[in-house]
């Protein structure tokens, strides 16, 4: 409760108590203690975990491009059958918990697609992007299982999300439609709802605030260009009245929640950006273009003045969370 303290009432307590210099910093360190060393150690192995995982994964690949014409088929698959065995085994006889064992994890989900995508290469299976990812998709779903943990259910969405957008393209042969949108939509938005919902079952200290913000990001991203693409349509069909329904819905309910139930500022500001966005599409669509200046010069106005408006709503709802703590 010390550390919400606004500045203005620390200043103050220090003038009240008529604290020396010295004092007053090791009043600011009782109320601000320092993160110990162990915690910042921590920090460190976990990002040097994920920077040296990523550069791993990035080497295997190159590694393959590069020799690719000097290396016989059987070398490449059995390389990188290997190393996923071996990830996999080290995996099974690793520490339950640790980081390490859900780096081999994404290791391991990693050379699924490689293997995937060499196995491809070598017998010219014919397979487009599309059955890679897919493939992809559903092989490294039973070590996303196995792992359960964020970063792993987030490469899993990724894979997902990309398998989604090829196959509209691939095989539906277009480049947007009203539905994909709406799909992604929901999946990114069920995805965020299942990870709140274990994160209160668990009653524990939240380990991955990014999560919701980031799906929450993909799931505005689908329902903001999703109605934008229907708005702008020539041709109107009902996937289109779903499409922007369902915007409306997600805007509406992720407000109410986090507003109220969940406290996530990133996604209440993603709910008003979205929404502002919605507004403004709408205002363009209906907009007569042959008396352009007008409408355009207040159309900006507003677009400034609602912006603003929410900058300072945001900071308010902050504010009242912020008393909501220090009395509860």
């Amino acid at each position: 409760m010390m550390k919400d303290l606004e500045k203005g009432e620390i200043y103050e307590a220090i003038q009240i108590l008529d604290l020396g210099k010295d004092q007053a910093r090791k009043f600011l360190i009782s109320l601000f203690p320092q993160r110990e060393l162990k915690e910042w150690v921590r920090f460190a192995s976990i990002s040097f975990l994920g920077l040296g995982l990523a550069l791993f994964s990035s080497g295997i690949v190159f590694f393959f491009a590069y020799n690719w014409a000097g290396m016989h088929r059987f070398s490449k698959l059995g390389l990188i059958s290997c190393s996923l065995a071996v990830a996999v085994g080290v995996y099974l006889l690793g520490k339950s918990e640790s980081y390490s064992r859900q780096a081999l994890l994404i290791l391991a989900s990693v050379l699924v697609g490689v293997l995937l995508a060499v196995y491809g290469q070598i017998y010219q299976t014919g397979a487009n992007a599309v059955d890679l990812f897919l493939g992809w998709t559903f092989l490294s779903l039973g070590f996303v299982i196995a792992g359960n943990s964020p970063p792993l259910w987030f490469l899993w969405i990724l894979l997902s999300n990309i398998t989604v957008e090829l196959y509209q393209k691939q095989v539906l042969f277009r480049d947007e439609s009203p539905y994909s949108y709406s799909f992604a939509l929901l999946f990114n938005a069920a995805a965020v709802f299942l990870y709140e919902r274990e994160n209160r079952k668990n009653d524990s200290k939240e380990i991955a605030g990014w999560f919701p913000n980031t799906v929450g990001f993909l799931t505005y991203y689908f329902a903001t260009f999703g109605s934008i693409f229907s708005i702008f349509r020539d041709v109107k069909e009902e996937g289109d009245l779903l499409m922007v329904c369902l915007s409306l819905a997600t805007l509406s309910i992720g407000y109410f929640v986090y507003r109220y139930k969940i406290r996530r500022l990133g996604i209440l500001a993603l709910s008003l950006l979205s929404a502002i966005t919605l507004v403004f599409s709408v205002f363009v669509r209906v907009f007569d273009w042959n008396d352009f200046a007008l409408p355009f010069l207040f159309g900006g106005i507003a677009l400034t003045t609602v912006t603003a408006w929410s900058a300072r709503h945001l900071m308010q709802i902050r504010n009242e969370w912020k008393k909501g703590e220090r009395v509860g």
